[in-house]
């Protein structure tokens, strides 16, 4: 048998890995560059991905796609914030002559093409050795960054609602049925590809100075496939059917649990502040879905919801502080010389306190 040459080896490896290695390690610098944007924005943004997945467990019910004049003020203001927050929910898509929505998603498209068109300039820069211009690097870095978090349930939320209507009162905004359902699942297809595979493959794991450094991102991965499920979920289930609303409170508090589980036993972030942040975010969210399951089994008007998810969310706060600092307070004096990464929390704690 004739050996193959060390030399001709290499070669070959460095003709099918150096390439794509080079190529990610330009993507890599791209996304976490970011060390010069703003801490507020980096908050801003973690508000506003678990008010997503907040407003996601409130519209469950059908009994909140409707609100009236009749209703109680807190429960009224509740579920206008939650709309805000998932713009979908303002559209009716009515049937074929609902112009509103088809205007929204014409606008959607083209800001989703254009953000694709600026990606695929970015790539074309990477490959070719050339420096793109720093307003589309800017716009790259961040709808990447955001994709997973905030963009993605934005953009694909209209999509199903659309998908939606069109099985139920026969929505079109298109080339007709069967096309519209075809641009709408390859719309979601991208928006999915582009949240799950950049943050598997260029997750930082450094003590970066960026607010939302990690050295984990399973909880953010948790986050952003609980909204990618229940939207699957609810395009498959009734809307009004009593099963689907037992499926989609359970499946939405298992995934709550398993993400309070994650969170408080790996502690992924490295900022102690951001630390705080987010579990009581994680507090206030899984003191929903406790909820909702209270309110599924008794049966209660929808105010009922809401004052046991405030009872259930004050005492979520209390509880995830009092378990970091109690975590934190282990951890400056625990002496565990066998993890390099245990004297880095303890300095970062103790330049906290």
């Amino acid at each position: 048998m004739k050996m193959e040459s060390p030399q001709k080896r290499i070669n070959t490896l460095d003709l099918f890995s150096e390439k794509p290695l080079e190529l990610s390690a330009k993507f890599a610098n791209i996304i976490f560059n970011n060390n010069a944007d703003s801490h507020l924005i980096e908050i801003l943004v973690l508000i506003f991905e678990y008010a997503q997945l907040i407003s996601q467990v409130i519209l469950l019910y059908p009994s909140f796609q409707n609100t009236s004049n009749d209703e109680n003020p807190l429960q009224r203001d509740i579920i206008y914030a939650t709309k805000l927050i998932n713009p979908s929910c303002f559209l009716s898509f009515t049937g074929p002559g609902d112009s509103t929505a088809k205007a929204v998603l014409y606008i959607v498209m083209c800001w989703l093409i254009l953000k694709y068109c600026i990606i695929a300039y970015i790539c074309f820069c990477i490959s070719r050795n050339k420096t793109p211009r720093s307003l589309a690097l800017h716009s790259f870095r961040w709808s990447l960054q955001l994709q997973s978090r905030v963009v993605y349930y934005f953009a694909s939320s209209l999509f199903f609602c659309s998908i939606i209507a069109n099985k139920e009162n026969g929505f079109i905004f298109g080339v007709g049925k069967i096309g519209d359902f075809v641009v709408c699942g390859i719309f979601i297809f991208i928006e999915f590809y582009l949240a799950m595979s950049p943050k598997i493959q260029f997750h930082c794991i450094l003590p970066t100075k960026i607010f939302l450094s990690s050295k984990d991102n399973t909880v953010e991965i948790i986050n952003f496939l609980q909204k990618f499920l229940l939207q699957i979920l609810q395009l498959s289930l009734s809307q009004t059917a009593i099963a689907s609303q037992w499926i989609l409170t359970l499946t939405n508090l298992a995934l709550a649990l398993f993400r309070t589980f994650q969170y408080f036993t790996t502690l992924p972030l490295y900022k102690v502040k951001s630390l705080f942040l987010e579990g009581v975010l994680i507090g206030v969210l899984t003191s929903l879905n406790l909820a909702s399951l209270v309110h599924l089994i008794n049966d209660k008007n929808t105010l009922f919801l809401f004052i046991v998810w405030i009872i259930l969310a004050l005492l979520s706060v209390k509880i995830s502080l009092g378990l970091l600092r109690m975590i934190i307070f282990r951890v400056l004096t625990q002496n565990n010389l066998a993890s390099p990464l245990f004297w880095f929390i303890k300095l970062r704690s103790l330049k906290s306190l």
